[in-house]
Order: structure tokens, then C-alpha cells, then sequence
């Protein structure tokens, strides 16, 4: 005859399994603050991404790398680090709490905005700028093709392809980035004349990055909402969120405060007047208060889900081109399916920015040096030293 199986529990009188059961909690609970502690073990999630990514910073300070490196999840920050010098000549180090310039990350917030307007009925993104600006404010010939949809996505075909670092195909750095300008003019001036050109390319034929496009897009904000981008951005962004580092360079902020940028190891960057990039560039901020603007787009106070739906798509025609951001799925080591990313870069002189968003991980990782050579990589293409970033990072 077999014997009856009981479980172990029962076999052991009530009394004594009250005793074994408080014993168990207090073990878990233990157990728990345990690995929560900083020292604990490696294998916790924050624990492993931090002491890996602190790693990979640390590798990088060695082969030249100055600058910040800043991880966060949608309400808590995961790391930070900040390596070399924001000043050779004053032998001032790098930190976080440090403006710095945002560069084309300028080009995401303006986005932002114009989702916020269309959101708000204000504008539309498949009408032409014709409808916004006047012949006057905007003599492009394109201005009856060019949309506003075109424009975010650098689709718009614009006079002159003006790259993120003020220089063009084949020529120096523009005039127009060395001009001064009075607050407030930058857009109402290049509307007028360094994006009013012929036209390079029929509106919506093919992607070409072009700082015109941003610019156009800061004068039809004013227009549309009657405000300086200064005060728009204001009104929208930094007050809501109190990011106070964050300002329109050439409104508040002393050129001298901000973190220096360096061709390479030994030469300074090529002389500019940041307050001509505008809407496309010309943010000067903390890399916490970036980093903070990260953490509202996770969520919707800033954009709504349906905005993102439509913003935050990327083209593989043009590059996974969305409207603002690139957006695509990455094959981030240690995760087991592709991780879809939003990222923005920047460059102007010698400062460059990475500003990545996985908003299924609620995770953001922000990058920035003040090395205009120092090699990132290719995210899509696995490898470099934004890719093993993210894969320690995102991917524990």
C-alpha cells in the first residue's frame, strides 16, 4: 500500500510553522535591503548598470574622452559622471550642474513645441509655411510647397544644406553664424535671407539636414503664437518643468559660463555667435536639466501619447528620420528583442550631444563632450561608445 504524500508544512505542528514562517520574512526582508544596499551584489539591476557604465566612462576618460555622462529612469537618476576639463587654460573640471551648450538637441525641444501646437489646433503639419509667414517674413519661391511636416523631418529641400556645426557642403562657416544679432531677430533675419534661396531640391523628394529648417520653423512659432521663441519656450518648457539652467543663448546666459568646446586634444574650435543657430541650436543648459526634460517626455506633460505617435516615428528611407528625433529599434547587447530608441544628436564647434529615450524601458541616457572629434559610433550599427552605453545601461 503506498504511504499518503504530505507537504512538508503539515508535517510540522501549527505552533512551530508560525515560528518558521515569521523566520522566513524576516530572512526575505533582510535578503531584500541587502541588495538594495550600494555595496551589494552586482547582479541587481541599478548595481550592475552603474558599476559597468562607470566603467566604460573611465575607459573612455583614458583615450580622451571629456564630458558628462547622465542615466535615468522615469523619476530616479541611475548615474552620474562627469570627466576632464571644462576649461584647459583655467584647468576647470567638467560637472553636471555646468551649462553647456544643447545644440541641435534644440531642434527636439522646438519639435516638442510644434506638437504641442498642433495638438492644440494652432498649427497644422501638412499645410504649407505660406500659410504662417508671408511673402515678406518668408520670399522663398518653396514657401507655397514646404510643409511644416517636411521641415521637422528635414525633408523641405532649403536653400542651403547647413549642417548641425554651422558649416556647408563644400564652403566655411557661414557669415550668418558669426553676425551679431538682437534678441529675438535671429529667425525674423534668416527667414529672410540665408534660408530664403533657391530651392536645392523639390520639397519632399529627399532627406538633407539643414539648420534652415528650424530656424523657419522658430519664425513660425513667433507668428503663430505672437511670442519670442524665448518666451515661448519659457511659457512651454522650462517653466513648467523649472528647468532654470535652460535658456535661449544670447537671452540670460554669459557666453563665458558656458563649458568650453575643443576641436580635439590640442586646438580650440572655429569662433561663432551661438544666438544665429536659434530654434535650431542655440539652447544652453545643465546636462540634469536635459536630463530632466527626458524624464517628462516619458511621460505625457509635455507630449501627448497621440503627438508621440506621429513625432516619434522613424523612416527607414531617410535614415529613421521622425519628426524632431531619429526613432529605431536597436539590438542593444544583453537585451533579448531590439530596443526601440528616440535619439537626438548635436554639434556645434567642439561640443557634441547624444540625447537617447527607450519609452517602453523608461530609461534616458544623455552624453556630452566638449571633444568636436571624439568618435560615438553607430548605434544601428553596433558598436561604439554610445552603443555600449546603452547595452550596459538598458540591458543588465
Amino acid at each position: 500500500m503506498k504511504r499518503p504524500h504530505y507537504p512538508l508544512a503539515l508535517l510540522v505542528p501549527a505552533s512551530h510553522r508560525r515560528v518558521i514562517h515569521a523566520a522566513s520574512l524576516t530572512l526575505l526582508l533582510l535578503a531584500s535591503l541587502f541588495t538594495s544596499l550600494p555595496g551589494a551584489s552586482p547582479k541587481t539591476r541599478v548595481d550592475f548598470a552603474a558599476s559597468r557604465v562607470d566603467a566604460l566612462v573611465n575607459d573612455a576618460a583614458k583615450a580622451g574622452f571629456s564630458g558628462v555622462v547622465l542615466m535615468a529612469g522615469s523619476s530616479h537618476v541611475l548615474l552620474e559622471k562627469s570627466v576632464g576639463m571644462a576649461d584647459r587654460d583655467k584647468s576647470i573640471p567638467v560637472e553636471a550642474s555646468m551649462p553647456w551648450r544643447w545644440a541641435s538637441v534644440s531642434k527636439q525641444v522646438t519639435a516638442v513645441i510644434v506638437a504641442q501646437l498642433v495638438a492644440e489646433g494652432r498649427l497644422s503639419l501638412d499645410k504649407p509655411v505660406n500659410a504662417y509667414l508671408t511673402a515678406e517674413e518668408f520670399p522663398a519661391k518653396q514657401a507655397g510647397a514646404i510643409t511644416i511636416r517636411q521641415l521637422l523631418r528635414h525633408t523641405a529641400g532649403q536653400s542651403k544644406p547647413v549642417h548641425a556645426d554651422g558649416s556647408t557642403a563644400g564652403e566655411a562657416l557661414p557669415p550668418f553664424y558669426r553676425a551679431k544679432v538682437a534678441p529675438g531677430s535671429v529667425h525674423a533675419s534668416a527667414t529672410r535671407t540665408i534660408c530664403a534661396g533657391p530651392a536645392r531640391h523639390p520639397a519632399g523628394e529627399k532627406f538633407e539636414y539643414n539648420n534652415c529648417d528650424y530656424l523657419v520653423l522658430g519664425a513660425v512659432i513667433e507668428k503663430v503664437t505672437g511670442r519670442t521663441f524665448a518666451e515661448v519656450l519659457a511659457a512651454r518648457i522650462t517653466g513648467p518643468l523649472k528647468l532654470r539652467s535652460v535658456v535661449l543663448a544670447g537671452e540670460q546666459q554669459p557666453e563665458a559660463a558656458i563649458v568650453k568646446g575643443y576641436a580635439d586634444a590640442s586646438r580650440a574650435e572655429t569662433p561663432f555667435n551661438l544666438p544665429t543657430f536659434g530654434a535650431s541650436g542655440a539652447l544652453v543648459g545643465t546636462p540634469r536639466d536635459l536630463l530632466a526634460l527626458d524624464q517628462a517626455l516619458m511621460g505625457e506633460s509635455l507630449m501627448t501619447a497621440e503627438m508621440k505617435k506621429q513625432f516619434w516615428v522613424g523612416d527607414p528611407a531617410i535614415g529613421y528620420m521622425g519628426m524632431g528625433v531619429w526613432a529605431f529599434p536597436a539590438a542593444l547587447k544583453g537585451c533579448r528583442e531590439p530596443v526601440e530608441l528616440v535619439e537626438r544628436r548635436g554639434s556645434i564647434g567642439g561640443v557634441q550631444v547624444r540625447n537617447v529615450i527607450a519609452p517602453k524601458l523608461l530609461k534616458a541616457l544623455v552624453i556630452f563632450t566638449n571633444r568636436g572629434d571624439w568618435d560615438f559610433g553607430d548605434i544601428r550599427q553596433g558598436k561604439g561608445f554610445a552603443y555600449e552605453l546603452l547595452s550596459a545601461g538598458f540591458c543588465p
